[in-house]
């Protein structure tokens, strides 16, 4: 069979009109279709939304979804959307064995299965910045390549999907020393390790991330999609958790209580207690007190 799959892929026929593999930049909305091919969407700019199997969800800038063959989906409007569409068949790069192996996790992106895939929704990741700018930047160079015809145009437009499917890879899975780790299980130290120093000076995010061998964005999408809050946002709620406590319990001033949970900046504790509270720390202690 490889021979044959190698004898395709190199045909003199694989033109930019017939291709296992398709890039390109698109805007505005798409009614509900499917294809018998992967489909891999960055959201370059904008904002809209994508309706699929699950129901219809937000998308923004950064967002990156993977739909396997047979799934339906749609754009019922956008605001501005931008995005690139790469559509291909996995078969493209199994004549390459090792380069397959060496995709790692990308690998399981490319040749997952369902058994009733119409009704499943995509693989949902997230692009912070940097990352989604060189996915913009890869995906364009596969559109020059593609609309070239210049000598070795098809080489160059595998070697670059090649870039792109490792750092979609990495958008999925987290790396420490060359090895996959399990992801939850760091998650979760993660959060024990801010449970219990929650009132200490926060640290930057890639610090954070740095202490646990994971990239800064994976940290910030994984640990949202764990907890249905963000680093920062978590160790809020739990400072303001232990503020509550102590505004009913002690009669401490409201700035001491303040640094007593982490803050040293009275007016931002301030500001951050009335936005999950409801009412300034003052009010919400002499509610509580007369209440009790």
């Amino acid at each position: 069979m490889l021979p044959d799959l190698l004898t395709w892929i190199w045909s003199p026929t694989w033109s930019a009109g017939n291709l296992p593999l398709h890039v390109q930049s698109t805007g505005g909305s798409c009614q509900a279709h499917q294809h018998p091919f992967h489909e891999l969407v960055v959201v370059a700019s904008g904002a809209g939304r994508h309706r699929d199997a699950a129901g219809d969800s937000a998308l923004c800038s950064g967002d990156v979804l993977l739909l396997h063959p047979h799934a339906w989906h749609a754009y019922p409007d956008g605001d501005g959307l931008r995005i690139y569409n790469c559509v291909f068949q996995p078969e493209v790069l199994a004549a390459i064995p090792a380069l397959i192996a060496d995709l790692g996790p990308a690998a399981g992106l490319l040749f997952r299965r369902h058994s009733h895939p119409a009704t499943r929704p995509p693989l949902r990741l997230r692009a912070v910045e940097h990352e989604r700018r060189e996915l913009v930047r890869l995906l364009e160079v596969m559109i020059l390549e593609r609309n070239s015809g210049a000598p070795g145009w098809r080489s160059a437009l595998l070697a670059v999907f090649v870039q792109v499917l490792v750092l979609i890879g990495r958008l999925a899975t987290p790396v420490v020393g060359g090895a996959t780790l399990p992801s939850d299980e760091l998650l979760d130290a993660v959060r024990r390790w801010l449970t219990e120093r929650f009132r200490d000076p926060m640290p930057s995010l890639p610090s954070l991330a740095t202490r646990f061998g994971l990239s800064p964005g994976y940290l910030s999408r994984r640990y949202s999609s764990r907890t249905g809050l963000g680093v920062v946002a978590h160790v809020h709620h739990m400072r303001i958790e232990e503020a509550c406590r102590l505004l009913i319990a002690e009669d401490d001033p409201v700035t001491e209580v303040a640094m007593a949970v982490g803050f040293d900046d009275p007016a931002y504790f301030a500001r951050i207690f009335t936005r999950l509270v409801g009412c300034p720390p003052k009010t919400y202690r002499q509610r509580t007190r007369v209440t009790g």
